[in-house]
């Protein structure tokens, strides 16, 4: 069928007119389709979102829970960086929810209702959230809420004298029992310690008179402001829950059950109807597409049928040029072009094209042909020059390191022209008769430690030392080496010796091996860094002997300093001693020097304390022999160490010692308490001295002999000694 129209583009403007009105058929009834399926997505995306958001306000409580609430900053300003998360979700969440509870689809699903009920659970976990964080900070920590207020309580209680501080100790161990572990028994053991400490306190304390019922009323006060405290602090645990199954802390439990639960139950009855929905529509359309679809298959025949076979043919051909000109020109007469639209004006214009185009090739691919080898040789220049720059690199990089600059200039000779394997040998001048030693040895991207001489002459490395050339050989000896691969040994196919030589002395040799013959621009290549090589090492050398002699130099310069500095020191030392010497034998005659003397010879323990009789020194003798440490004694009462009859040296209301402080007392039946508790008898003489404005009362002691123990019970003597 040949439609009336002499040009392309009107006959081109009525397909693609009938094209126009199909696709804007089609186009309606997609977006319509589309409006109804995005609104779907949208809730179902809503409605996915309620578990994410939800998940995210349960990880910031329960981070809240387990990070931050015992926190001095929150307990502190009350701010916490989880519960303003929690909120911020929470807003996000109930906004989320008011949006899909509002939405027309969720009526049409049937969801309102379970909208609703999880709307009303989100805001009791928030009313519960907000109640454990009140509770938590009423509580506190250390000295901060409740905990602060007992802890100060029982510090106060810890300051009335009449309460022995092991009623104390077991006090503050069931408080800690129950903070710690939660333990109810704790609190019941605890109040049953405070009657017990009232009942203590009653046989201690004299009621009979007022000032008796005065102090035992101020204990009792005490005691009952300590125990309400802690009634407290039981309560507002209990009310928070003292495990996972009470309190609030099993609300906030059932309520994240809940929610977890119905929100999950939400989202797949949603999907589910949705899903069904979403597929019904879809047939529908689907089904228009198709008789669509049917309707421009039939139309698109008929144009390649009509018209399009003439392009095709002219783009077959047109391709063809890629493979070359082929009689392309025949196939441009074929009857299928005679046509008075453009394809037969462009099959006339493009036989032309094809003859020009053919004349003009040969002359590029001349053209070409030049250019490539002037690239290739400027290629090789490059390729030279950048060589010579890396290793020019690592001789300034590594000047102060020779063994170093050795293995890198062999490892880049080796990677730089692909060889497999490298050896660098350099002349040692130090051995009796010349020869050169391997240096550093590089295979398959790794350094290899090997030991190896070479004598003038010996091998092919030799060879090329002593006849001062270049060696190339491409029939390598059998046994000669091989290149070692993961899986086994190949023999080498090309060794390539260069001797390293400056003007005409050598210095060393380079040694390549590869699996590959070299080229002639990598021999050349070799030769010229050689020569670089030769007189960096020549330059290495001569500084290395250079730098040795300068540190020689300075060694024997700082050692002679040293010496003497040294002798001035020592000189000193002699001089310093000597007049200590003679000040200590001054020393040795004057009274103090003869009392301490004596001292020490009459007791051997002594016990320093402060004026509020704290332990601030106490000698190696207690130490060594009652098993104490210094660190576990300093700052404590003396009572702790030391067991005597206080009545005679203290005033006990007043917590003074009522000793002379011009003579010590003895008192004979003290008790010092080992580590273990254990009391040993000892005699002991108190006192008191004033030293520069400061008080610090004295006790000296000897462990009583056996036999003299008994002796000693039945009375007290005083010993007066002059202070």
């Amino acid at each position: 069928m040949q439609l009336p129209f002499d040009k392309i583009h009107s006959k081109y403007q009525f397909y693609s007119l009938s094209l126009v009105l199909l696709a804007a058929g089609l186009g309606l009834l997609f977006y319509v389709h589309s409006l109804r399926v995005d609104a779907y997505h949208q809730y179902q995306s809503q409605l996915d979102k309620l578990p994410l958001i939800y998940a995210k306000v349960h990880q910031a409580e329960q981070k809240f829970r387990s990070d931050e609430a015992t926190s001095a900053r929150f307990l502190k300003t009350g701010q916490s960086k989880y519960l303003d998360e929690y909120e911020q979700n929470f807003r996000r969440f109930q906004k989320n929810i008011q949006y899909l509870e509002q939405n027309s689809i969720s009526q049409k699903l049937g969801q309102t209702e379970g909208l609703n009920q999880i709307h009303l659970h989100i805001k009791q976990h928030r009313k519960y959230t907000q109640e454990f964080a009140s509770k938590i900070k009423q509580i506190g920590k250390d000295d901060v809420g409740l905990e602060g207020v007992i802890q100060k309580d029982f510090e106060k209680l810890q300051q009335i004298s009449q309460i022995n501080p092991t009623n104390l100790v077991i006090l503050q161990k069931f408080k800690n029992d129950f903070l710690l572990y939660k333990d109810l028994n704790a609190i019941a053991h605890l109040k049953r310690e405070t009657f017990s400490i009232l009942d203590m306190m009653r046989g201690k304390i004299n009621v009979e008179d007022s000032l008796g019922r005065k102090k035992m009323a101020g204990i009792v006060k005490d005691l009952e402001i300590y125990t309400h405290s802690i009634n407290r602090l039981v309560n507002l645990n209990k009310e928070i829950g003292l495990d996972a199954q009470t309190g609030i802390r099993a609300e906030l439990n059932e309520e994240h059950l809940y929610l977890d639960k119905n929100l999950t139950l939400l989202q797949e009855n949603a999907e589910a109807k949705l899903g069904g929905i979403i597929n019904e529509s879809q047939s529908f359309v689907w089904t228009i597409f198709l008789i669509a679809l049917f309707i421009t298959a039939l139309l698109s025949l008929v144009i390649s049928k009509v018209e399009s076979s003439s392009l095709v043919s002219l783009d077959r051909i047109v391709k063809s040029l890629k493979l070359g000109i082929r009689n392309q020109e025949k196939l441009l007469n074929h009857p299928i072009f005679h046509r008075r639209d453009e394809v037969g004006s462009i099959a006339k214009n493009f036989q032309y094209f094809i003859a020009k185009f053919k004349v003009a090739l040969g002359q590029i691919k001349e053209k070409d042909l030049k250019l490539e080898e002037a690239a290739h040789q400027e290629s090789l220049r490059n390729w030279n020059t950048e060589g010579l720059n890396l290793l020019k690199d690592i001789f300034s990089k590594h000047h102060h390191n020779t063994d170093q600059q050795n293995f890198e200039v062999i490892s880049e000779l080796v990677k730089y022209t692909r060889s497999h394997q490298g050896g660098l040998f350099i002349l040692n001048q130090d051995a009796s008769t010349p020869q050169l030693e391997l240096k550093a040895c590089y295979a398959y991207e790794r350094q290899k430690y090997k030991k190896k001489t070479v004598e003038i002459g010996e091998g092919l490395v030799g060879t090329a030392w002593k006849e001062n050339k270049t060696l190339l050989i491409t029939d390598v000896p059998p046994n000669y080496t091989h290149i070692a691969s993961a899986l086994s040994k190949t023999a080498p196919n090309s060794l390539l010796i260069v001797p390293l030589k400056v003007e005409d002395e050598i210095v060393g040799v380079v040694e390549l091996i590869s699996l590959r013959s070299y080229e002639a621009h990598e021999i050349e290549f070799v030769e010229m860094a050689t020569s670089r090589i030769a007189s960096a090492l020549m330059t290495t050398q001569a500084s290395a002997k250079n730098r040795k002699l300068l540190e020689t130099t300075e060694q024997i310069a700082q050692e002679a300093q040293e010496k003497e500095v040294k002798l001035q020191e020592q000189i000193k030392n002699y001089q310093y001693w000597l007049q200590e010497f003679e000040n200590k034998l001054k020393r040795s005659t004057d009274s103090n020097e003869i009392y301490q003397s004596i001292l020490n010879k009459m007791y051997r323990g002594m016990i320093v304390t402060n004026e509020k009789f704290r332990i601030v020194m106490v000698n190696d003798f207690i130490l060594k022999r009652f098993n104490h440490q210094e660190a576990n004694l300093l700052n404590q009462p003396l009572e702790m160490l030391l067991d005597t009859d206080y009545e005679n040296i203290l005033d006990l209301r007043e917590r003074k010692l009522k000793l002379n402080p011009t003579a010590f007392e003895k008192n004979p039946q003290s008790k010092i308490i080992d580590k273990r508790g254990k009391a040993v008898a000892v005699e002991s003489v108190s006192g008191k001295l004033e030293i520069e404005d400061k008080v610090v009362y004295i006790f000296l002691l000897n462990e009583q002999a056996t036999e003299t123990r008994s002796q000693q019970n039945n009375g007290n003597s005083k010993l007066k000694v002059a202070s």
